[in-house]
């Protein structure tokens, strides 16, 4: 008679942190914790037998293991399957390929911006670039025929997916029909997101074509209030999890542009490649230095590399806990995988020095006096 084992489904991996460890379906796209005895078990062999892992340990430790599997039995992470079968499931592919040069692009924008940049221009080079997703981040108020205009500039490109991030107003808050029709001839405009809200919440009231509203507390006043690592920022997907492997969760074949026409790696970092008045984002691109960024990964970075959501986690290079390290954390992360607490970044007194560093002091100062969610 042919005897049945048990296996975890291929889209369901397991991630070693220090203390504990996180399951990960990139199919379902959730997470759970178990811990790191847990893990061993799991990533010991392809295969294992219940059975066979009890006849290792005491008796004492039987029923913590009938606890383990049936918590994955329940959750869908494993099954079973005969020894002979085994090779029809294989392990899932962790390489993460891209035949685009360029995936995402984000502009910084002041309505100054709009006067000194040729976005049409931009849209062609990106387009040869293969450049599928634009973020524009808008730091005052800008009107609709503005609005209009940048996407304009993309309405014959391959760009798939364009988002703005605008600040709350009584003027966009009185003309979201306005967003309907304009996301009705602009169907590449996926999502609207608005900071300095009052409250935390979406709202979708398109017939159209579903154009979801997201208002959230969270302070944008310029590239400096980026970096931040939430948990609400976690995703548990096959295209995250890949890239992790082996590049930067962020910067990966990112370009970015800041508000005065630099071209970066992302507009709150120091340094430029040059200018879009007299640069083509291939010149900036095809500079030495541009890439180096795109291979810095999670397991190379410090405390990083130890913690549990480090392959569903977005990074930041912008932003680090020693400015000297291109390797150490990003400042703006709160969670410590040794103790498994979140805690608020801004008041942690081993990151002050790199608070004065970046000249973050007013930020902090400011963001201080304003009650918001602890994952903003």
């Amino acid at each position: 008679m042919l005897k049945s084992q048990t296996t975890l489904y291929a889209c369901c991996l397991p991630v070693q942190g220090y203390r504990r460890s996180l399951i990960c379906d990139l199919q379902k796209q959730k997470i759970d914790f178990i811990p790191n005895a847990l893990y061993e078990i799991l990533t010991k062999d392809n295969i294992f037998s219940i059975e066979a892992i009890k006849a290792e340990i005491e008796s004492i430790h039987h029923s913590t293991i009938d606890e383990y599997f049936s918590f994955l039995y329940e959750n869908d992470y494993i099954f079973d399957v005969l020894e002979e079968e085994i090779l029809s499931f294989p392990k899932i592919d962790l390489i993460w390929l891209k035949p685009d040069k360029i995936s995402n692009a984000i502009f910084d924008i002041k309505k100054e911006t709009l006067k000194k940049i040729n976005f049409k221009s931009i849209a062609d080079e990106l387009d040869t670039l293969g450049c599928k997703a634009i973020q524009f981040r808008v730091f005052n108020l800008i009107d609709f025929f503005e609005l209009e205009y940048l996407l304009g500039c993309f309405s014959i490109s391959r760009t798939k997916h364009i988002d703005f991030v605008l600040p709350y107003s009584d003027f966009y808050e009185n003309n979201v029909k306005t967003f309907e029709k304009i996301s009705e001839e602009h169907q590449r405009l996926q999502f609207v997101t608005f900071y300095s809200s009052p409250t935390n919440f979406i709202r979708n009231e398109s017939q159209f074509n579903k154009l979801p509203f997201i208002y959230s507390e969270k302070k944008v006043s310029s590239h400096i209030d980026c970096g931040k690592i939430s948990s609400d920022d976690f995703y548990s997907n096959i295209y995250l999890f890949t890239e992790a492997q082996l590049h930067n969760t962020c910067l990966n074949r990112k370009i970015a542009i800041d508000v005065d026409g630099n071209i970066k790696n992302c507009p709150s970092m120091p340094h430029s490649y040059g200018n879009i008045k007299d640069t083509t984002l291939r010149e900036a691109l095809e500079h030495p230095d541009f890439k180096k960024y795109w291979y810095i990964h999670k397991d190379q970075i410090e405390v990083c590399k130890d913690c549990e959501f480090r392959y569903i986690c977005t990074d930041c290079r912008a932003y680090l806990e020693d400015p000297h390290n291109l390797y150490s954390k990003p400042l703006k992360c709160g969670y410590n995988p040794y103790t498994c607490e979140w805690e608020e970044w801004s008041t942690n007194p081993l990151k002050q020095q790199a608070i004065e560093y970046y000249g973050m002091q007013e930020l902090v100062k400011k963001r201080a006096g304003v009650t918001t969610r602890p994952s903003d």
